[in-house]
């Protein structure tokens, strides 16, 4: 509503040669409240514009140097001045005067003398279109990202989640067939697939589940100081069976035993995610963890000597708008949601995340926590 509006809130560029002409509209602008910038010319408002960013421009036309007309021009030629309000005030009263006005860009026409309660009426009025007009494309791209959001999520349960889960039905439906006719060694292998697609799966769905309440901004945030070694050892700790299951070495090289001052359950997320990454691309070898403090923030790096990445693909890996997502060496399938979530979670503690990669010699990937508040 145009009630609602606050004159503090809006600056106002008012242009003219006149010296006269500016102070009295400054005078009635700043009686209102709105806060004002002045320039001479044509010249000096776009020069003036780029320094002030005003929310309007009242210009007049008749100005030596540049005109108001070719001001407009300009400015209206700029992206970020499109939606910029140009009121024309002016003694040229003709018609093909205004017509010019309004081709050039202006959104209203005053002719001089102007009547004080009329001005600040088309003032108001055109502050208000404007606010309606941003909050209109602030609406417009908040249900944007939602579509983007629900049409991410209804492919992962379609396509991601269902590959594991029919997997899994296979094997029970296998185990149930089998019955007392499978051999140890065969019911052993049946029953480590099954496992390994549980924890899959499990996965998947966990990510997800961050993944979308990250989306909704219902993620918690409680920084407070602990142990890098201990996270650590107990996000390790939950690779081991897959570690064992592909014969890779896991090394931890902790630089000391430091704290952090973070949000720790977005600290193991991240981690978990990026070393669940390395162990699904990485066939032979070892993965190792570092940890090393820094000046102001500690660097948290997971190695691998794995399948590596394109450069095509790495500036995928971080993008909300990309859906990648490929199979691991033993087939493992991920949502592609890992490393946006791990962004997300970085960023929301204060860091920051980032990859070096080579095609064929591995991948380190690296995010930074603060040390302090």
């Amino acid at each position: 509503m145009i009630e609602e509006l606050k004159p503090s809130d809006f600056t106002m560029l008012i242009v003219d040669d006149n010296p006269q002409n500016l102070m009295v509209l400054g005078s009635i602008l700043q009686k209102e409240g709105f806060k004002i910038a002045a320039a001479k010319d044509g010249k000096a408002a776009v020069e003036l514009a780029h320094k002030v960013n005003p929310d309007m421009i009242l210009m007049d036309i008749m100005m030596p140097e540049m005109d108001g007309y070719q001001a407009t021009k300009i400015l209206k030629s700029e992206e970020r001045y499109q939606n910029v309000p140009i009121i024309f005030l002016s003694a040229k009263t003709e018609a093909e005067d205004i017509v010019e006005g309004f081709s050039a860009g202006g959104a209203d026409y005053i002719t001089k003398p102007f009547k004080k309660l009329e001005l600040l009426i088309r003032v108001r009025h055109h502050l208000a279109l404007r606010r309606s007009r941003q909050i209109i494309e602030e609406q417009t791209e908040t249900l944007r990202k939602i579509i983007a959001t629900r049409d991410k999520l209804f492919s992962i349960i379609a396509h991601d989640l269902r590959n594991p889960l029919v997997n899994i039905k296979m094997l029970i439906t296998g185990l149930q067939q089998s019955k007392i006719n499978l051999s140890p060694e065969k019911s052993e292998r049946m029953m480590m697939l099954f496992s390994k697609s549980v924890d899959e799966t499990y996965s998947m769905l966990e990510n997800l589940l961050e993944w979308a309440r990250s989306q909704r901004g219902t993620i918690n945030h409680n920084p407070a100081p602990f142990s890098v070694k201990m996270a650590i050892t107990e996000v390790t700790n939950l690779f081991e069976e897959p570690l064992k299951r592909k014969g890779l070495e896991l090394k931890i090289t902790i630089a000391e035993d430091f704290n952090v001052y973070a949000d720790k359950n977005l600290f193991t997320t991240t981690l978990r995610n990026l070393i669940s990454n390395s162990v699904k691309f990485t066939p032979t070898g070892f993965i190792e963890v570092q940890a090393s403090p820094g000046e102001m923030v500690a660097t948290i790096k997971v190695i691998d000597t794995g399948l590596g990445i394109s450069s095509e693909n790495i500036g995928k890996l971080f993008k909300e708008t990309e859906h990648f997502s490929t199979y691991g060496t033993s087939n493992e399938k991920g949502s592609g949601l890992g490393l946006n979530l791990c962004k997300d979670f970085a960023e929301k503690n204060g860091g920051t995340i980032g990859v070096e990669s080579e095609e064929g010699k591995g991948s380190t990937f690296w995010f930074t926590v603060p040390h302090e508040e």
